[in-house]
């Protein structure tokens, strides 16, 4: 009982693992140079600049 015990926390622990390293590719907590170029391209750059109004 107690082997089973300790087998079924060895494999709670290895899926706590796996689900913390998805979480950091899911939810990254900084972004890339290469990830920001990418948002921009995709959604900043395709947007029209605000024209300012004159007098």
């Amino acid at each position: 009982m107690e082997d089973e015990l300790e087998n079924a926390k060895i494999k709670t622990e290895g899926l706590q693992r796996f689900i913390d390293k998805v979480k950091q590719v899911t939810r990254p907590n900084t972004l890339t140079a290469e990830e920001m170029e990418e948002y921009f391209q995709e959604h900043i750059s395709k947007k029209p600049f605000l024209k300012a109004k004159t007098a």
